[in-house]
């Protein structure tokens, strides 16, 4: 079984487990840090022009990159 079926079942059992819990401007308002220590292990990231502008491919400050 391939892990994208796993996570599909995952998902299909659990819906809520891919609402957002988290929304930010942009990822380095994110503490990576407390949500290890929450027991986090996977992260999705939707990065709806978070990163970087729609059709861009630099980065919006050099936090971010």
């Amino acid at each position: 079984m391939s892990i994208y079926v796993k996570i599909g079942k995952k998902i299909l059992k659990n819906p809520n487990i891919i609402r957002p819990h988290v929304i930010t401007t942009d990822i380095t308002c994110i503490n990576f840090e407390r949500m290890k220590e929450m027991g986090v292990e996977k992260i999705i990231f939707d990065k709806g022009n978070t990163i970087t502008k729609h059709s861009q491919f630099t980065y919006l400050s050099k936090d971010i990159e």
